[in-house]
Order: structure tokens, then sequence, then C-alpha cells
């Protein structure tokens, strides 16, 4: 996908640029109108700055051309943390808690409580077992969840300098025009 924008800083062949983009759309079915409308989010909002890689002399306030690779799938890494990291903690902690009620530990942590027409030992067993994994699925799944709040900004921070500095750069420069939005590159 490629998109016009404007430099904020200068820049050599070769370095990190900050450009400031308007009407970012979120992939190229987007800006074609076919996309699923993500690219209205960017609509009339404040323009977006990001930091790319120049193959070209730019001077600050030159217009610019930026060619954004589509084929990045990175954004899969923030689904498998938000609904993996959590379903995660939530499966290992059940699982090993089962592991050490089948190996005989932890029932004795409640109190035994008879329950009407089932044998005491039984019901006992089975509402101690229920009430263990329980927990044990509450703590793992609140675990997962407190994970990705302390990996998430890391993530995001990875994710977006990868995405703006390595697949995001400039390929061409244009003159200055009086206003570099309304006239193109």
């Amino acid at each position: 996908m490629k998109t016009t924008a404007r430099a904020i800083t200068p820049a050599s062949a070769g370095d990190s640029i900050t450009v400031e983009l308007r009407n970012v759309s979120a992939c190229a079915r987007c800006s074609r109108g076919q996309g699923c409308g993500a690219g209205l989010f960017g609509q009339g909002g404040v323009p977006l700055r990001l930091t790319c890689v120049s193959e070209h002399d730019v001077l600050a306030e030159d217009p610019v051309v930026v060619e954004f690779d589509d084929g990045d799938a990175g954004w899969l890494w923030l689904v498998a943390g938000a609904y993996g990291l959590p379903l995660l903690g939530m499966l290992l902690t059940t699982l090993s808690t089962q592991a050490a009620l089948s190996a005989g530990l932890l029932l004795s942590l409640l109190p035994d409580f008879p329950v009407q027409g089932v044998p005491v030992d039984l019901a006992i067993e089975s509402w101690k077992t229920d009430l263990i994994l329980g927990a044990a699925a509450l703590i793992g799944l609140t675990g997962g969840v407190i994970a990705w709040r302390v990996l998430a900004p890391m993530t995001l921070a990875r994710l977006e300098s990868r995405l703006c500095v390595e697949s995001g750069r400039i390929v061409a420069v244009g003159k200055r025009p009086a206003n570099v939005f309304d006239t193109p590159v």
C-alpha cells in the first residue's frame, strides 16, 4: 500500500525519518473501499506520525510517498496475547491443580460438610475438587490477563517499530507545494 505523507524531520538516504500521514486506511482493501471499514477510524482525526526508512534524501516539509508491506501478520501477536495468555493461564493452573488433586494433595485445604442423600466421603471429595479446580481456573485466567496487561505495552512497541521502520519506507519525494495534502505527489 502506498500513501502520501509529509516529512517532519530531514533525513539522508538510508536513515530513519518521521512522517505525518493523513487519511490513513487500515489496508489496501480499505483504501479501495472493499475492506472491513477499519479505514474509517483514520478519517477526520489528527494526522498520524510514524518513523519510516527513507530511500531518498528528504528535507522537512517535503511531500513523500510512503509504501507499507501488506503481508505482515504481526497483529496476530496481539490477538494471541490478549486471548491466548489468559486461556493458557487457566488451562495450566487447572491441569496442574488436577494433577495435584489426583496425587492426593490439596483436598485437606477445605473443611468437610455433609450433603443430604450422598455418601459423605464422595460428596465432600467431589465438592472440594470442583471448588478447588474452579478457583484454580479463575486464578489462572486472572494471571493470564495480568500477564497480558504487563506484556502488551512491550509487544505493541515492538510491533509498531517493526511495522513502521521495517515495512514503511519512503519511495518517492515530491516538490514542496503550498499545501502538501491537497497536491498529489
